[in-house]
């Protein structure tokens, strides 16, 4: 997970040090300041203060984010297909960017998500998102799947699904306390 914003990295580091459950260990990744939560676990997770951003989650995980934020690795938003999803993307509490793996004799595609909350206070999270297909033959013939999945796999409701050219656009809704435990 990647969050952005201005923060008080010293409160921060006071929590971490005084979290009763986990173990965080202070380290350095790439001269950038690194937490590890749990280090002799089977599993453990990491966290990383950058200027205006914390990077959390699996140690791998946060290491690759490191590399790509410090400009070591370049980035999946280097990629024309995902600027091309990203780029239609509104801002969000959440944004969820996938390639999905080619199947049924069909290329990969990608995918990207926005969660938000529409109505401040309400219980319902939004989501708008899209994916992008080689050709708008192959999202036509992904178009029924795709809200299948929506309905069914996610647990989206009011799902609504636009064939656009190679794109294939939704919007869904789900309760709040879904949404955060799947």
């Amino acid at each position: 997970m990647i969050i952005k914003g201005v923060f008080d990295f010293q409160n921060v580091r006071d929590t971490l040090t005084e979290y009763p459950e986990h173990e965080f260990v202070q380290d350095e990744y790439e001269g950038v300041e690194f937490w590890i939560g749990d280090p002799d676990s089977d599993e453990p997770v990491a966290m990383a203060f950058l200027e205006k951003m914390l990077i959390f989650g699996e140690v791998d995980y946060v290491e690759d984010a490191v590399r790509v934020s410090i400009n070591k690795e370049s980035s999946i938003y280097d990629d024309p297909d995902v600027k091309a999803v990203v780029s239609k993307l509104l801002p969000g509490i959440q944004i969820r960017i996938g390639i999905l793996g080619a199947a049924n004799g069909n290329p990969a595609s990608i995918s990207g998500s926005s969660a938000f909350n529409s109505i401040r206070g309400d219980e319902i999270i939004n989501s708008e998102g899209l994916y992008k297909f080689e050709s708008a033959e192959y999202a036509e013939a992904a178009l029924v799947h795709i809200q299948d999945s929506l309905t069914d796999l996610a647990g989206y409701s009011n799902v609504d699904v636009q064939l656009k050219g190679e794109f294939i656009e939704f919007t869904g809704e789900m309760e709040i306390s879904d949404y955060y435990y799947r």
